[in-house]
């Protein structure tokens, strides 16, 4: 089985491929920008002869179809998009990558007849409106993105019902929370608008000073990046499913309690914790994923946190925590 993803060789891209290659599938990684040394760094030496890269962009559909042709690919991945600062700063590139590549995606999908489309969307889709009775945002809860970003993956969502509709095609759409694990700081420059998490797990771990986290009168859905490539991994090899987008979550927790963790894996470091809230809603129930894809998150916070601060210290010389 032959997949191309797109963004393959970002920061959750890299790890999609380790854990495909891992189950003897070959892959292709289209990229507008490749990072050969993060993928290097996830994925082993011994099993990156399965990986293609390829530099290519998912606007220039010319260039998508012929990679998609010329691979024999079966499936695809598509993970490429501008984030959400970066479309907030720039309204029409953002509708341009995440909105038109996105539709090449399907579309090229649909006129080489491939078997599955698994792509990014994201939480943003949702909103205070969408929140229930309960305080907490269902599955198919009413859309109401608060961003640039929020409202193409919204768009995206409809425009995959309508490939759905009318061709009968097998997509499936994640939409993930807040994604932290070793690489994240390779999305800063993409403009992922969450360097807060730097301050949090970066910089201590590198004993690197001060550090100021904003956000301490909120809680979050941690969400670790193994499990995100599991998500995936499961919905790209599961039947046709009834739901076509799927909320991905992990561990919700109050910030204030993740900043507690890292100073006491790490005393020394130099942490300030700032009062305030983010902008998200963060409360998500995730039975629907569970019960048709067979996804739940395996990684707690702890765990998640360890492990990030550890590939960070390692990588840099230093001892890894306890």
């Amino acid at each position: 089985m032959t997949y191309l993803i797109t963004g393959g060789t970002g920061f959750i891209g890299a790890y999609v491929v380790r854990d495909l290659v891992q189950l003897g599938e070959r892959v292709v990684c289209f990229d507008i920008d490749p990072n050969s040394r993060l993928l290097g760094s996830v994925v082993p030496s011994d099993l990156l002869r399965d990986v293609t890269i390829m530099r290519g962009d998912v606007t220039d559909w010319a260039q998508l179809f012929h990679a998609l042709r010329e691979h024999r690919v079966d499936k695809i991945i598509h993970l490429a998009s501008l984030l959400t600062a970066s479309s907030e700063a720039n309204f029409p590139q953002a509708l341009n990558v995440n909105s038109q590549g996105t539709n090449y995606v399907f579309e090229g999908a649909s006129v080489l007849g491939l078997e599955k489309v698994i792509w990014a969307s994201s939480v943003a889709v949702f909103g205070p409106r969408s929140l229930g009775p309960d305080g907490i945002v269902l599955n198919h809860a009413p859309h109401d993105p608060q961003t640039v970003y929020g409202a193409c993956k919204s768009y995206n969502e409809q425009m995959a019902l309508h490939y759905v509709r009318k061709y009968d095609m097998d997509i499936i759409g994640l939409r993930f929370t807040l994604v932290y694990g070793y690489g994240k700081n390779e999305t800063v420059a993409r403009g992922t608008g969450v360097e807060y998490l730097g301050e949090l797990i970066d910089k201590p771990a590198l004993g690197q000073g001060p550090c100021v986290v904003p956000y301490g009168d909120d809680q979050m859905d941690w969400l670790y990046v193994e499990d995100v490539a599991r998500a995936i991994v499961l919905a790209s090899q599961v039947g046709k499913t009834r739901t076509k987008s799927f909320t991905v979550r992990g561990d919700l927790r109050p910030i204030r309690e993740v900043f507690d963790y890292v100073r006491r894996l790490l005393p020394q470091a130099d942490m300030t914790l700032l009062p305030g809230r983010y902008r998200q809603v963060w409360q998500y129930d995730g039975s629907v994923a569970q019960d048709e894809l067979g996804y739940a998150p395996q990684f707690k916070i702890e765990e998640g946190i360890k492990r990030n601060l550890n590939l960070l210290r390692v990588g840099a010389g230093l001892p890894p925590v306890g």
